[in-house]
């Protein structure tokens, strides 16, 4: 009964104390039978050497063991990052999904198509996740309510505004805080100076 090594590859890059194949028997009627093994270099009771180590090691060499083992890590790393790309692909497709269905939904309300403001409508139809979309929806609401109550609509500061008069506020408050610093420190020195002197 012939056997052939297939693909060996090492347990542990690193160690390479174990080596993983497949044999391959061919029967007498010709058909083949696959036995996985795991092969350690465990000393037999005679004191040789385990002989499938052996014949593993001297028809393949280990920097071929070693290229196979590297192949298979890279395979395994790859279908990682597919299998990782097409569940970020799904999970964006059906938030896309969620938010076109979200929109359909208020504009089909009559509250929301019976909006006069086109620049409100265009904002909601340009959200770009659901969150901005019912933001967008309840402020063009609240400005249309107020239009039709003759009311003047002050729209909120958006994100750039606030981080720019956050910035202001802390700009102004450094420099009072320098200004208090440098005024105490002249009152200071003008107290010593006139204690000197007396």
């Amino acid at each position: 009964m012939q056997r052939e090594i297939l693909e060996p590859r090492w347990e542990n890059i690193d160690k390479k104390e174990i080596i993983i194949t497949t044999f391959r028997y061919t029967l007498e009627d010709g058909s083949t039978r696959d036995v996985k093994a795991s092969i350690s270099n465990a000393t037999q009771p005679d004191g040789a050497d385990n002989p499938d180590w052996v014949e593993v090691i001297e028809t393949f060499g280990e920097d071929v063991i070693t290229q196979n083992t590297q192949k298979r890590l890279d395979s395994i790393r790859e279908n990682d990052e597919r299998r990782d790309a097409e569940h970020l692909a799904r999970k964006e497709r059906k938030l896309e999904e969620e938010l076109f269905n979200l929109k359909l939904q208020f504009f089909n309300n009559d509250l929301v198509s019976d909006i006069d403001d086109i620049a409100s409508k265009r904002n909601i139809r340009r959200a770009e996740d659901i969150p901005s979309a019912l933001l967008e929806t309840m402020e063009a609401l609240i400005k249309d309510a107020m239009q039709r109550a003759n009311m003047e609509y002050v729209s909120p500061p958006s994100k750039v505004e606030k981080e720019t008069a956050n910035t202001e506020t802390e700009t102004a408050n450094t420099e009072t805080e320098t200004a208090n610093t440098e005024t105490a420190n002249t009152e200071t020195e003008t107290a010593n100076t006139e204690t000197a002197n007396t």
